[in-house]
């Protein structure tokens, strides 16, 4: 006889024996889908680790086969083919510039006259013209420079005039000076009955522009280490029927080393003031931007002008209504940054004048 209990008739799961009557249900097995994925994350994970592991090697093992490869070779011939053939033609440049060209340059004194008297618009003269090598600097030396009008008013002279080319002329593509010296210059500044301003001769814009590189002031910047001495500045207003006014013992400096600009005005003038005007600056220029473009400079700036005599100022200038005598004396400093002056300090004598 079984001892196995039977199933009730109602359809009721029979009870366990041994129990007591609660039904118990079977765990059910895994699917295989889960327990593989389970059994493959370690898996993965430790596939991840060792590529990680061997990542740096094989970046280096790439780039070794990629300095190894053959174009570079052939690149780096090229290359050095390339150097070899520039090198060579600036060194016959520079020996022909050396020993052929520029030691006949004094030859060339009647044409540079023709020019700079069709830009002058006047007859200019050179009494003399040496040309010589100062180093590795092509160099030069004009005595008795003179351009004269056609109403036979000087415009410009200069007793002495020295100068040493700079390399930088070539990549440039523009006359540069590693130095360049003027002794004894005489500079007409002269304003027309039609109001047109002409600088020795040259007729100048003096209208307001919208340019902020000025083409002479970046030149000007752009030179090594120019020098001006015992210069004398004419001043002649034709429209306003004004006498000359003379400016003399002119001492004029600018130097540059890479950004960085020196600048050194000194000038007297009897009917102006009793002793000497000075301004001087030091500037720096932004690398992207041209040295004349005064947008972009930074730096300070100081003058000192004692005894302006007020009647001579106010002739020139208008400054005033009207003012019979008096001086007036300034001095002071201001920092530039960017077209911005950050601070200013300003020293003002009181000035004695009378109006009426």
């Amino acid at each position: 006889m079984s001892s196995r209990p039977t199933a009730p008739d109602d359809g009721s799961a029979s009870p366990r024996a041994g129990g007591d009557g609660a039904a118990v249900a079977a765990p059910s097995p895994a699917s295989p889908a889960s327990s593989a994925s389970q059994r493959s994350a370690p898996g993965r994970g430790r596939r991840v680790l060792a590529l990680v592991r061997k990542g740096p090697g094989m970046a280096w093992q790439g780039l070794r086969k990629l300095a190894r490869h053959p174009a570079w070779g052939r690149l780096w011939r090229v290359l050095v083919r390339i150097v070899a053939v520039l090198a060579a033609l600036a060194v016959v440049a520079v020996l022909l510039i050396r020993f052929l060209l520029w030691p006949q340059a004094h030859t060339a004194r009647q044409w540079l006259e023709q020019q700079g008297s069709a830009a002058l618009t006047a007859n200019l003269t050179i009494g003399q013209l040496d040309t010589y090598w100062d180093g590795w600097h092509p160099a030069f030396r004009a005595s008795n420079v003179q351009a004269v009008d056609r109403d036979h008013r000087m415009l410009l002279s200069a007793g002495t005039l020295e100068g040493k080319l700079s390399w930088q002329s070539i990549p440039a593509l523009t006359l540069q000076f590693a130095s360049l010296t003027a002794d004894r210059t005489d500079v007409l500044i002269r304003r027309t009955d039609q109001g047109m301003l002409l600088v020795a001769g040259v007729p100048i814009e003096a209208t307001k522009s919208t340019r902020e590189d000025d083409p002479f002031l970046n030149w000007l910047l752009s030179q090594g280490h120019i020098e001006l001495k015992s210069g004398n500045l004419r001043w002649l207003d034709e429209k306003a029927r004004l006498p000359q006014l003379d400016v003399a013992d002119i001492h004029f400096t600018a130097e540059r080393h890479g950004v960085q600009h020196a600048v050194r005005l000194e000038a007297r003038s009897a009917s102006l003031a009793p002793q000497p005007l000075v301004f001087q600056a030091n500037l720096r220029h932004d690398y992207l931007h041209g040295a004349g473009n005064w947008r972009h400079w930074a730096g300070q700036a100081s003058w000192a002008f004692n005894q302006l005599q007020l009647p001579v100022v106010q002739r020139y200038l208008a400054v005033f209504d009207n003012v019979n005598s008096g001086v007036f004396s300034t001095d002071g400093t201001v920092d530039i940054r960017g077209a911005m002056c950050c601070a200013a300090s300003c020293g003002c004598a009181r000035p004695a004048w009378t109006c009426c």
